[in-house]
């Protein structure tokens, strides 16, 4: 039998726009090749705090800077020999709504139940912050016990002040 073999091609030729601070999701497409595909930027530079899955092609985070990024994806494929393809792309991160770092229930002032808010939204299935970029105190780009712990810092200890 013959094995026809069909090129790789990046189907996404476009991403949506983004918000500074708030949750990003989607998803590269290729058709083609012999999957699994492997996923990468090859060159530019994707927005800081968003990260592209290798294996699903997702691109997901919290992006925090805003303006036009423009990057390289490069996708692979599993055939011998390799085939691969690229996308030149363009992400737009545009400035979302002003708010209070670390004011996680969105009273306007950082207490205590603020710290309660980010730890049932991280531990116990509780509401998410919106934007989520309220969770994020220490600036890192992720969700995580460290921003309860700078913030615990912040209203006991005279740690410093949400970013």
């Amino acid at each position: 039998s013959n094995d026809v073999s069909y090129g790789l091609n990046i189907v996404t030729t476009s991403l949506p726009d983004g918000v500074s601070n708030d949750s990003y999701f989607d998803t590269l497409i290729a058709k083609g090749g012999t999957a699994p595909y492997r996923w990468s930027v090859s060159s530019g530079t994707i927005p800081t705090h968003l990260s592209l899955d290798s294996l699903t092609g997702i691109i997901s985070g919290v992006p925090v800077d805003t303006g036009t990024f423009s990057f390289t994806v490069l996708v692979k494929d599993a055939s011998v020999p390799q085939k691969s393809d690229t996308q030149v792309l363009s992400l737009k991160v545009n400035l979302g709504p002003a708010f209070m770092r670390g004011d996680a229930n969105s009273d306007g002032n950082l207490t205590v139940a603020d710290v309660v808010y980010i730890i049932s939204y991280l531990y116990k299935g509780g509401p998410a912050p919106s934007p989520l970029g309220k969770a994020d105190t220490n600036c890192d780009g992720n969700m995580d016990v460290a921003d309860i712990i700078y913030l615990i810092n912040y209203l006991f200890k005279g740690g410093p002040v949400p970013c």
